[in-house]
């Protein structure tokens, strides 16, 4: 078999409902890493929450995080990082909507590769991690390079507030509400044109991996892309309709049931239980 990119995300795909990586789904990994198979992670999450995967993984591969607008290599030096930050002419136009006095929004972060800006809520969400700065001051955020913006907001004013970012054309927001199974919606905004798609082709050329030999599997609509334009666009069983829509494969199983190792297990043939 030729030579194949594996691009997977890892909230409710390679990750189960209690955010570890099952048995099945690890042997899985091992053994096309084995074979010469590349395996990258692609997830909205940030460095600091996702290199504990990589590491459990043992994976040496390209790291796509903030859905690509963060591509690193955390074991390669000479890779070329590459980070998009929000204008700051645009991030004062964010401040301006003063958010943070928003009874709706029950918190905000400003982001950047090593830190975190809490200017709502508390940070007992970003503390767990050790290699996350957390600071407070709001001028702080106004001062440094921000690559994503990150906040909680009730479901009944997520059209109002997304509406407000809209109307900044060199940003753009995804949210999650989970089916409205919670209070308030996850809302993230990013550089324009952010999208795990975008690694795609960086991968293929760094790893000299053609297209039709990548296979991405997700979840969620910050992955539509990614699998639509993939070689094999792979959909969880637990995925979004629009997902299922265009992917190649809609899996069975969902992130509870190693779906991504049975997968792997049946795609390369693989002998493990």
């Amino acid at each position: 078999m030729k030579k194949h990119l594996v691009l997977m995300d890892l909230d409710g795909t390679l990750l189960d409902r209690e955010k570890k990586v099952s048995k099945l789904n690890k042997k899985a990994i091992k053994e096309i890493v084995k074979q010469g198979h590349v395996v990258v992670i692609a997830t909205g999450r940030a460095h600091y929450r996702s290199h504990m995967i990589y590491d459990e993984l043992e994976l040496d591969t390209i790291l796509v995080n903030r859905n690509a607008n963060h591509i690193h290599s955390p074991k390669d030096q000479t890779f070329q990082e590459n980070i998009q930050f929000i204008p700051k002419h645009d991030l004062k136009k964010i401040l301006d909507f003063k958010l943070n006095e928003r009874d709706e929004i029950k918190s905000l972060y400003f982001e950047n590769k090593n830190a975190v800006h809490v200017l709502k809520g508390d940070n007992k969400f970003y503390s767990q991690y050790k290699l996350c700065k957390i600071i407070k001051q709001i001028d702080y955020a106004v001062n440094t390079d921000v690559n994503v913006i990150s906040m909680f907001v009730k479901n009944e004013s997520v059209q109002e507030i997304t509406s407000l970012i809209h109307n900044i054309d060199s940003i753009q927001c995804d949210w999650f509400n989970h089916d409205g199974r919670f209070e308030h919606t996850f809302i993230q905004i990013y550089p324009k044109n952010t999208d795990k798609c975008n690694a795609i082709n960086l991968l293929n050329d760094y790893y000299g991996i053609k297209q039709e030999h990548t296979i991405a599997i997700g979840d969620q609509m910050n992955d539509l892309k990614m699998i639509k334009n993939a070689g094999t666009g792979v959909a969880m069983g637990n995925a979004n309709k629009s997902v299922k829509e265009v992917a190649d494969i809609v899996l069975k199983q969902t992130n509870n049931e190693s779906a991504v190792g049975l997968f792997l297990s049946d795609y390369f043939n693989l002998e493990i239980s």
